[in-house]
């Protein structure tokens, strides 16, 4: 059963050269942003001073329920998906009497969606170590009794390779009180959080509650304050077992805090995920579910930890994203800078998406037959130098062949670079969609682009939520605001300049083309064009349909 599991890790190992291709019903997007996190002692933990989640910005949290049938209302705690018939969460969350359920593909808790699935608790494995409530080992694995179907909605998260030390930022979501003495969540919260050591948590523990026990080496604490942020942000009732996310991998399950939760500036505790991978595995090879049919979680190499999570943009002749946030290093790790000259240094006017080691995606409209190119990923700031920053010659360029200019169909093209990329929590690919797959919903859009026409480029890295619509309403719109829809055809999609609930338009600008449409982990558009100049009118931006170009990208990558 080991030498299967061995094998398993091999042949993903080893795949490096295409990109992940996922089957995905219909797509949706998932990102992640901003909030604090406060730990808590009581019965579970909460996000306190987080935000709002949108519709699968975190397509791997559940919601775990338990009902004694004796007591209103059911209790609740977090876990994340990592393999379709399997949960990661906190040890602390199982009680030997009750029911269970495990809810997946959520927004709201109290609502039932179309992309809702339950499932019932098959076995629940607790580490052998474990104790107490607040104790170290805090980790446990559910077994689903049917397997998730894996949608938009509905995905796992990668967890890390064993023994990995995480540091820098990273997200923490859930649907736990937002103060101590506030209901559930209905809505789930999500926040960015600091990681510190554990030096500086427990100095910061004792002197406010005079000790730091139960917190060891297989833990890790994250501050209550944040850079730029005001207020504290910590875990409490209702969050214990949810996951802390940097890019795609978790690098921590949440387990305890301070009462009350969010009244101090206390640290938030976790258990830290990488000394347990190795358990974990061992575990799934004992439920059969990794050898036989589902495979293990996604264990993915990476040597420092940080964010992955994403928001809202705008529309242009070239691209910008107008109405949009700054983003938080790491992330968006598959996103790149494309840059270029012409008898002078290379200076950004593209963005572009890593779909593996050696290959970038990016817009047709892209390619200039003279000058010099650098492709530059790892980055946040496109000014700065940074130790993560990873740059790129370009070894081939290959066009759609069908392409015929700046704002045609078939804007498409893949870049291979000179030297393989190594993958960091900085430098991770983007996986792609299924072959002829429609995008609907809400997606996430970043890049370096204007923020108004006549601004200058960003430094900063900035990205949007952004709502697709049909291409007869985007048809009807450009014909309204510009006389014409052309070039718009079905290998194209849009999104419109609003969004329900945010103010101001959203588009790409220039210095946005090229770059990614993505949802959940899944790249479904390329930013391919906007009405001039962006940003002025209620225009759509208009993107190109990578579903419908997957069959072409996996013959190119086997030519490369």
């Amino acid at each position: 059963m080991k030498f299967l599991v061995v094998l398993f890790g091999l042949v993903c190992a080893l795949a490096h050269g295409l990109p992940n291709v996922v089957k995905v019903d219909s797509l949706h997007p998932a990102y992640a942003n901003d909030l604090e996190t406060l730990p808590s002692d009581s019965d579970g933990t909460r996000v306190t001073n987080g935000e709002n989640a949108f519709e699968d910005q975190f397509p791997y949290q559940v919601s775990i329920r338990w009902d004694d049938n004796i007591e209103t209302p059911t209790r609740h705690c977090g876990g994340s998906i990592i393999s379709e018939s399997v949960v990661l969460t906190a040890a602390q969350c199982y009680h030997s009497d009750g029911t269970y359920s495990i809810v997946a593909g959520i927004l709201n808790r109290a609502r039932i969606s179309e992309y809702t699935q339950k499932r019932g608790v098959d076995k629940f494995v607790i580490h052998e170590n474990f104790y107490g409530r607040r104790g170290i080992y805090d980790i446990a694995l559910i077994k689903v009794d049917s397997p998730f179907e894996l949608t938009s909605a509905v995905q796992p998260i990668r967890i890390p390779r064993q023994g990995l030390a995480p540091s820098g930022t990273g997200v923490v979501s859930g649907w736990g009180r937002t103060f101590y003495n506030s209901a559930l969540s209905s809505i789930m919260q999500y926040a960015t959080v600091r990681i510190i050591t554990n030096s500086e948590c427990a100095q910061t523990l004792i002197s406010n509650v005079g000790s730091s026990s139960p917190l060891d080496d297989t833990q890790f604490c994250t501050s209550a304050r944040m850079s730029g942020r005001t207020g504290r942000t910590s875990i409490c009732e209702g969050d214990t077992g949810g996951p802390l996310v940097q890019g795609f991998v978790q690098v921590g399950i949440i387990s305890w805090g301070i009462t009350p939760c969010g009244t101090t500036f206390s640290p938030s505790v976790y258990t830290k995920v990488s000394l347990y991978s190795d358990w974990i595995n061992d575990k799934l090879a004992q439920f059969l579910v990794c050898a036989l049919a589902h495979g293990l979680p996604n264990v993915v190499k990476v040597d420092s930890l940080h964010p992955t999570f994403a928001k809202d943009a705008s529309d242009s002749d070239d691209t910008r994203i107008t109405t949009s946030e700054d983003a938080f290093e790491n992330e968006f790790p598959y996103q790149v800078s494309i840059e270029w000259g012409d008898n002078e240094p290379p200076e950004h006017f593209c963005g572009g998406s890593i779909i593996s080691e050696s290959v970038v995606l990016t817009a047709a409209q892209c390619h200039y037959d003279y000058g010099t190119y650098s492709i530059v990923a790892g980055i946040f700031n496109r000014v700065r130098q940074s130790e993560s920053a990873q740059r790129r010659g370009v070894d081939r360029f290959v066009i759609h062949e069908r392409f015929s200019g700046r704002r045609g169909i078939y804007d498409i093209a893949l870049i291979k670079v000179d030297s393989p990329f190594v993958f960091t929590s900085s430098v991770q690919a983007v996986q792609l969609p299924k072959q002829g797959v429609t995008p609907s919903g809400i997606g996430i859009i970043s890049g370096w682009g204007r923020t108004f026409y006549n601004s200058v480029r960003p430094d900063v890295l900035t990205y949007a939520a952004v709502r697709i619509i049909s291409n007869r309403d985007c048809a009807q719109t450009l014909i309204s605001v510009v006389g014409s829809s052309r070039p718009l055809d079905d290998t194209q999609f849009c999104s419109s300049p609003t969004v329900t609930g945010r103010t101001g338009r959203t588009s790409v600008c220039d210095g946005d083309f090229g770059g990614p449409f993505v949802q959940g982990f899944v790249q479904v558009g390329i930013i391919s064009w906007g009405i001039t100049p962006c940003g002025t009118t209620i225009s759509p931006s208009v993107y190109v349909q990578v579903s419908l170009y997957v069959d072409w990208i996996k013959d190119k990558l086997a030519q490369l």
